[in-house]
């Protein structure tokens, strides 16, 4: 697919690596892919990767970004998630809860979830900036979290070589895979 290759229309995409990638969904604003780089920017991208914007106002360059609900690009950088709004490339919101570095953020119903190397698995509402729900049980960094059977379940990986499985409303889990 067109949107693997690394230089599109004779120009490279970022002038340093790209950390991250995502497609969206279309929106009036016809964004279909945004990407992250080390180069302390993100570029929103037309379905042809023609460039329509750039948000260039990163503290640090993002190991993760996601977009909620077309209207909100949020970018992890370091211990911080910002939601960028998409149509002013304007900070809305910072959510802070984490001590150490954010690994991975992921969009559940109008929620999200963050987690990293301080072990914690955080829920997140939008707004306002507030953490509705901790998960614990890992005794290492989460690495990722995903959505299992049909999004009711969440699965978690972690340096302590388990795989926690969670029931989406609960803080323990309900299994895991040793």
């Amino acid at each position: 697919p067109s949107h693997f290759i690394p230089y599109v229309k004779g120009y490279r995409l970022h002038s340093l690596p790209i950390t991250y990638m995502i497609a969206l969904t279309p929106s009036h604003y016809s964004i279909y892919y945004a990407t992250s780089s080390i180069d302390r920017t993100i570029k929103l991208w037309s379905d042809n990767f023609y460039l329509i914007s750039t948000i260039n106002n990163q503290r640090t360059h993002s190991n993760c970004i996601a977009h909620y609900k077309s209207v909100y690009i949020l970018s992890v950088e370091g211990i911080c998630i910002f939601a960028y709004e998409i149509s002013t490339h304007i900070i809305k919101y910072v959510f802070r809860i984490h001590t150490d570095e954010i690994y991975h953020i992921l969009l559940i119903e109008d929620k999200f979830i963050s987690c990293g190397k301080d072990r914690k698995i955080c829920l997140w509402d939008i707004n306002p900036e507030n953490v509705v729900r901790y998960y614990k049980g890992h005794n290492g960094p989460v690495r990722k979290v995903v959505k299992v059977f049909k999004e009711r379940n969440l699965a978690s990986i972690s340096d302590d070589r388990k795989v926690f499985i969670w029931e989406f409303k609960e803080t323990k889990p309900i299994s895991y895979i040793d």
